[in-house]
């Protein structure tokens, strides 16, 4: 036989008939000239076992033997789950994002398309619809339980949509994907990098930029669409973007393939847990609800945390703030990451020149943030005593630049009297939601002014303060 098409029996009983094959190369005519019959229905099933009368077993021994030692006749062997996906940079079907694409697999967030002989392929060139971007940021988030409506919120996607749950979270969450028309999802769309970088922004709590990181893209000026989502992709290092000769550019308006969005992905969940200790994930044993705020610290340079031996760092989301880490938490937020601590200028006395945080402590007293406890022998800023959250309302006051404001005449908390030392910088702090405090019963709310903040709630009050300071 030669390529081309040819009858093919199942068996030398000419009543077993046989179908015709369409024999592509010459390989596979050898093949058949070798062993001239091809496996039926029941030989197949039997896997390397007997079929019924009209079975052949040549090729079908064949086909399996070679799939068994040597893998697919369809599809070259591949390092990852998909077919479509490699690491090695000589397969033909390399990825520079196979190692994102198979994270995004292992965490469950995309298993692909299945292909008969139980392979599976990803697609990583094919554009990423807004279906497909609401179910993978379902996903990424824990699959979280939610309150499925009983009536659309978009005309275009029926509650028998197949990922009706994951769109309708995202639209209760608040997460925008961006572009669209009023009233519709548009769920078959492809995703555009500029809405890509919406609804990141949103997934991650809507971070605020400080002033540094505003300058991004060189295609993305100032008040164009989405600019403040997209230089936070840039700050946070989540898109480098494509070098050119006038800057790196983002190209927003072009539509983000498969492959792209697992390394976007997986980018924003090392992000969202930066700290062994914390997660930002709902679904994780280290859950904490502050994990977006803390996130945002930790990739503004505010707080490192404590490196560990077998390598990452840990936060301690639930110590105390000490009064001298407290001074570096100010700083940095003020100043930048980078800034150097003043050497000189340390006003307390129980603050030595080589203290870890000297120069932080000495820039609070300079800004006059802080002005510590009178004594004989001078002013004390005690800097390994726990600080108490009135101070912290004071601090954040004062970091705000000491704002005009008329604290009410009746306090929004039921320990907070408004003769209370701090009553105007705590009550502040609640007319600007940068502090709501705790709920114990219906219309009643606690601040617990001298208790000592946590680390997790100061990496809260900064995220907020940055936000009121940024509008």
């Amino acid at each position: 036989k030669q390529p081309g098409s040819h009858f093919i029996a199942f068996s030398p009983t000419a009543s077993c008939g046989g179908t015709t094959l369409n024999i592509r190369n010459y390989a596979t005519a050898a093949l058949y000239n070798y062993t001239p019959y091809q496996p039926n229905a029941a030989s197949l099933a039997a896997g390397f076992g007997l079929g019924n009368s009209c079975s052949s077993y040549g090729n079908r021994n064949f086909y399996n033997y070679y799939t068994q030692w040597f893998g697919s006749t369809q599809y070259p062997a591949t390092d990852t789950p998909f077919v479509d996906v490699a690491t090695t940079r000589s397969s033909a079907v390399y990825s520079e994002f196979a190692a994102d694409i198979v994270w995004l697999n292992a965490r469950g967030i995309s298993t692909g398309w299945a292909l008969a002989g139980g392979y599976r392929e990803f697609r990583p060139e094919a554009a990423v619809t807004r279906s497909a971007l609401a179910a993978f940021l379902y996903r990424l988030a824990g699959s979280p339980s939610s309150t499925v409506p009983a009536a659309s919120p978009y005309r275009d996607v029926p509650v028998t949509h197949a990922l009706y749950r994951e769109i309708t979270w995202l639209a209760a969450s608040g997460i925008q994907i961006g572009g669209g028309v009023s009233g519709e999802f548009a769920p078959d769309e492809a995703v555009r990098r500029v809405d890509m970088a919406t609804a990141l922004h949103g997934f991650a709590g809507f971070p605020t930029l400080a002033s540094a990181e505003y300058f991004s893209f060189a295609d993305v000026p100032v008040g164009s669409q989405a600019h403040d989502e997209i230089a936070w992709l840039a700050a946070t290092g989540i898109s480098t973007g494509w070098p050119s000769a006038g800057g790196p550019q983002f190209r927003p308006a072009e539509v983000v393939t498969r492959g792209a969005m697992a390394a976007f992905l997986h980018r924003v969940d090392t992000y969202l847990a930066p700290f062994v200790d914390v997660s930002a994930n709902a679904s994780s044993r280290v859950y904490s609800e502050f994990g977006r705020e803390i996130a945002w610290a930790s990739a503004a340079g505010i707080t490192t945390g404590w490196p560990l031996a077998g390598g990452g760092a840990a936060y301690r989301p639930h110590d105390p703030v000490l009064r001298d880490a407290m001074a570096a938490f100010l700083f940095r937020f003020s100043e930048g990451a980078g800034a150097a601590a003043p050497a000189s200028g340390q006003p307390f006395v129980d603050v030595p020149r080589a203290a870890p945080f000297s120069g932080e402590i000495g820039w609070m007293a300079a800004q006059g943030l802080s002005t510590g406890w009178s004594g004989s022998g001078g002013a004390t800023f005690r800097p390994y005593e726990p600080v108490t959250r009135e101070a912290m309302a004071a601090f954040m006051y004062r970091l705000a630049g000491s704002p005009a404001f008329s604290p009410p005449k009746t306090s929004a908390f039921a320990d907070v009297g408004i003769n209370d030392p701090f009553y105007r910088e705590i009550a502040w702090l609640a007319s600007t939601g940068i502090s709501t405090g705790w709920a114990t019963r219906a219309d009643v709310r606690e601040f617990r002014p001298r208790a000592s903040i946590t680390r997790d709630a100061m990496a809260a009050f900064l995220s907020r303060l940055q936000a009121y300071l940024a509008s």
